[in-house]
């Protein structure tokens, strides 16, 4: 296997398709070959911290009939919430959960923040964040991160004892049954690629209003004339609830509107020749307006 090959966002699909662990197992590490790119995606799902150094010895390949399996049974899942759009407005109780999960990210980011800020190595500072999501009751816990200032993403197939500035991350958290997810640039320095992405990211967040066209908001980011992230060349968001990735997916190819009721991840990546980076909100859509669950943190001015 290579270690560390970009992830797009097709293959940050499999990530979200492939991985997907009970608690209490082991570390999982997914090669997907892409006829077309000939790339290879990995990805990792921590329940249990604790269990990493075991974790780290375990034996992959028995692993990936049973996370097919799973991967059948989420898209089969994924198809039936295609089949009743209609269903997808979120009850008082459901966006309620939502919120808990986005205080759960919010908890994770943050303390990796803290732990980047304070010269930890990049195994401790997402260890962190992954044991803070789990002291809140976290269910699932997924992350990425990157070793070459946030051109690729990677998941843990090794112990990595360096710090990393910036350090680029994805995390993904289910708590009460749903799901919220989040990239963001930790750095205690200036970052002026990721104040650009936040830059376009902010107007983003104001558009997504129920019937704003997801192909217009898309298109919108893309105007922007700035070098996009290859995560968030085509898609730059989607639904999420019960899966990470409901429908509908922004995209300048999607036919659909943003609907009232709903939950979004919207994200914005640039690649730049001095810089990259990728940043997320968490967004409700209303009747009357939105509200931001969850915002990427920006870096120090």
């Amino acid at each position: 296997m290579r270690i560390g090959a970009q992830i797009d966002f097709d293959h940050l699909r499999i990530v979200r398709d492939l991985v997907r662990l009970a608690r209490g197992d082991h570390l999982a590490v997914v090669e997907h070959h892409a006829a077309i790119h000939h790339a290879h995606q990995y990805s990792h799902d921590v329940l249990d911290p604790d269990d990493r150094d075991a974790a780290l010895r375990t034996n992959t390949g028995q692993q990936i009939g049973g996370l097919l399996h799973l991967a059948l049974v989420e898209s089969a899942e994924r198809l039936v919430g295609q089949q009743n759009l209609g269903l997808s407005r979120k009850s008082a109780r459901e966006l309620a959960a939502q919120r808990e999960t986005c205080a759960t990210l919010d908890a994770a980011v943050a303390t990796m923040r803290a732990a980047q800020g304070a010269g930890a190595d990049v195994t401790a500072a997402v260890l962190a964040g992954e044991q803070a999501a789990n002291r809140r009751g976290a269910q699932e816990i997924r992350t990425l991160f990157s070793l070459d200032g946030g051109r690729t993403l990677r998941p843990f197939d090794t112990l990595v004892e360096r710090a990393v500035d910036p350090l680029q991350v994805y995390v993904a958290v289910r708590k009460l049954g749903y799901w919220a997810e989040g990239f963001a640039v930790l750095t205690a320095s200036t970052h002026p690629c990721a104040r650009r992405a936040h830059a376009v990211l902010r107007p983003a967040v104001a558009r997504m209003q129920a019937g704003e066209h997801c192909a217009e908001l898309a298109r919108s980011i893309a105007q922007e004339g700035l070098p996009l992230h290859p995560i968030t060349t085509e898609v730059v968001g989607n639904a999420i609830g019960l899966a990470l990735e409901e429908h509908p997916v922004i995209s300048t190819g999607c036919d659909n509107a943003i609907e009232p009721g709903g939950v979004y991840s919207l994200r914005v990546g640039l690649s730049e020749p001095r810089g990259h980076a990728i940043v997320s909100a968490m967004v409700a859509v209303h009747d009357w307006g939105n509200e931001v669950l969850w915002f990427s943190p920006e870096p120090a001015r």
